[in-house]
């Protein structure tokens, strides 16, 4: 039986600043990171949502 990897929030948001940042495609940076490419994409898509609920509240004060 397998054990899921666990990863520190600094190696993910690392990984997703590499992606966003340095416009490193998903694929790459999960083979260089050794994680799955879905699994890189749900961080990006997860801080990209927290991103813009942030942005939508400083709008609206």
């Amino acid at each position: 039986m397998t054990t899921r990897k666990k990863y520190t929030q600094e190696f993910i948001l690392d990984a997703v600043s590499l992606v966003l940042e340095q416009n490193y495609s998903r694929a790459a940076r999960s083979r260089n990171l050794d994680a799955n490419p879905n699994l890189l994409g749900r961080w990006v898509k997860e801080y990209q949502s927290k991103m813009m609920d942030k942005l939508f509240e400083v709008m609206a004060s």
